[in-house]
């Protein structure tokens, strides 16, 4: 049996993650065989703390004061400006 075939053959009720890092995927092929389960764009939204942070900000949640780092040197510098 091909992978794809088994949403032709059988009945599927939804698509579950066992991990973090699987739930993406769960998402998008949830979607594709239009059973319940999270939006993708959620996840994705929830895996970044930046776009999580911006959608609070959005909806009117306050939130401590954050800067998005790059690197090491960035890090140090955004904890010099927002005071850590």
């Amino acid at each position: 049996m091909q992978r794809g075939d088994v949403a032709r053959t059988r009945p599927i009720d939804a698509v579950l993650a066992s991990m973090d890092l699987e739930l993406y995927q769960a998402a998008v092929l949830a979607e594709r065989l239009g059973v319940p389960g999270v939006a993708p764009e959620a996840v994705r939204t929830c895996r970044d703390k930046s776009r999580t942070r911006a959608v609070l900000a959005r909806a009117g949640v306050p939130s401590p004061r954050y800067l998005v780092a790059a690197d090491a040197d960035a890090a140090v510098e955004a904890a010099v400006r927002v005071g850590y």
